[in-house]
């Protein structure tokens, strides 16, 4: 059996179930329910042959291979998709050869058989959720040092990396003579100028600047995402909040509110109604008003039935005095002095539409565009490819942004390659744990995208004025 695939041909024997792959370049993406050119033989593939050239392992390429059992790929791969091997649960050890850099979302998730991995020097990243649930793995055998071990980023995004994490670890090569591991402390950390340079502008009452301030949510240990924050400090020293992360995550929150001595914000934004945006909002709106402050108005569409905590924190405003605005819709806009606020999405119809589940409840985001004189920001929060491309088409150029905040916290189902052609960012801000999705910041080093994760480099700071914008990390420059 043989067929051709795009610059991809493929041969499948079946005395000994060998699917064996041949090509050049990157192996096609499928979508999670998408039929394979495999598909009838799923069941039957026992071994994968990956031959010289192929550059990738295409997202969801042998998910769901339950007879697969062995593994042979090139060197010259450099990464392997999201879902790649999801669900091969008769695979027991997988090598990976040296030139892998990255290893996607969920690429080994549910490989419940999995007891040993033999990862490369040049492996760089494992993203979120790589080897969540393979409770078997007990062994990983690294071909570098410790200390060159320690430098891979591993997502700890809802501690789904934790058997990876956990299993005995045995690096091949040791470290040089002489070598002497040290805490390296020579990072400077700006949070205090930061918050400084922001609160001296609240007191002021605005210093003519826009800020956006993009808080580390981190929190070590919990089963979800920790979620997404933004505070926005408006040149006329009006503040707004677009979401507020994760409930076990919003003592982050209040500790930047309480270092810049804020309390009081005039606007709150629910960019959509899942608990890593809004369950945190109750805690801030809580402390805010317990600081003899509060909230003047909050903002959303009419979705909120897929948030337990988001309820919560509207009756707690409602008893407050506050007004709840239910109809941020595309078309709605609102002018904070000097900066012009636009929402391009969620439309009624969206909402009409919107089943409840995680897709549809992420693709009713709030899409906005702040402007300010030739400096514009767009986020968007959870939206994935598919929603973002119809976007695009509908909006085009009036979706530039100098800088974008990632959609979905930067992971791989969203930031898709016609939204970075059509927003043209030059920089680009990820609320996530850690990196968000490594090909992302692969194709922002690629296309001259600056890109800033504050998982990574803590408290992120955007200042625009009206002609020119910077950002300052906590820690380091961008990624």
């Amino acid at each position: 059996m043989n067929e051709k695939l795009n610059n991809v041909e493929w041969s499948f024997t079946q005395e000994t179930g060998c699917l064996t792959i041949t090509g050049t370049g990157k192996m096609q993406n499928w979508a999670e329910h998408q039929e394979r050119p495999w598909e009838e033989i799923r069941d039957e593939i026992r071994r994968v042959r990956i031959c010289v050239g192929m550059e990738s392992v295409g997202d969801c390429a042998f998910q769901n291979c339950t007879s697969l059992k062995e593994v042979e790929l090139p060197e010259t791969l450099v990464y392997l998709g999201v879902y790649s091997f999801r669900g091969c649960t008769a695979l027991r050890d997988v090598k990976l050869p040296e030139g892998i850099c990255i290893i996607c979302a969920k690429a080994f998730h549910n490989c419940s058989a999995l007891e040993k991995v033999e990862l490369p020097v040049s492996l760089k990243n494992i993203d979120m959720r790589a080897f969540a649930k393979d409770e078997a793995l007990h062994t990983v055998i690294y071909h570098g040092t410790e200390a060159q071990w320690e430098k891979i980023l591993i997502s700890g995004t809802a501690s789904d990396n934790q058997y990876l994490l956990a299993a005995e670890r045995r690096c091949l090569k040791e470290e040089p003579a002489g070598y002497q591991k040290t805490n390296d402390n020579s990072v400077a950390d700006h949070y205090e100028e930061m918050v400084y340079c922001v609160k001296k502008a609240l007191s002021y009452g605005g210093d003519g600047n826009l800020y956006f301030l993009t808080p580390d949510l981190t929190e070590e240990g919990i089963r979800a995402k920790c979620g997404d924050c933004t505070l926005v400090v408006f040149p006329n020293g009006k503040t707004m909040m677009i979401d507020a992360g994760y409930i076990a995550c919003s003592a982050h929150i209040i500790s930047l509110l309480d270092d810049l001595g804020l309390h009081h914000l005039d606007y709150f934004v629910l960019s959509h109604a899942h608990d890593d945006h809004a369950g945190g909002a109750l805690a801030v709106a809580q402390y805010l008003y317990e600081h003899g402050g509060g909230i003047d108005a909050c903002y959303r569409s009419s979705y909120i039935a897929s948030s337990k905590q988001e309820p919560l924190f509207e009756e707690y405003l409602k008893q407050k005095g506050t007004h709840v605005y239910e109809n941020v819709l595309e078309g709605y806009q609102w002018t904070v002095g000097d900066v012009r606020i636009t929402a391009y999405h969620p439309t009624t119809e969206d909402l009409e539409k919107c089943v409840g589940n995680d897709e549809s409840v992420n693709n009713v985001s709030i899409l906005m565009k702040f402007v300010y004189g030739r400096s514009k920001y767009l986020t968007g929060g959870d939206l994935y490819i598919e929603m973002e491309e119809k976007l695009a088409e509908q909006y085009g150029d009036l979706l530039k942004a100098d800088v974008m905040k990632s959609n979905h916290h930067g992971t791989y189902t969203s930031n898709g390659q016609k939204w970075l052609q059509t927003v043209q960012p030059n920089a680009i801000i990820t609320d996530a744990e850690d990196i968000g999705n490594a090909l992302l910041a692969e194709y922002a080093a690629e296309h001259g995208i600056k890109y800033y994760s504050a998982g990574i480099q803590g408290l992120i700071l955007l200042r625009m004025s009206r002609i020119e914008y910077e950002i300052q990390c906590q820690t380091g420059d961008c990624l």
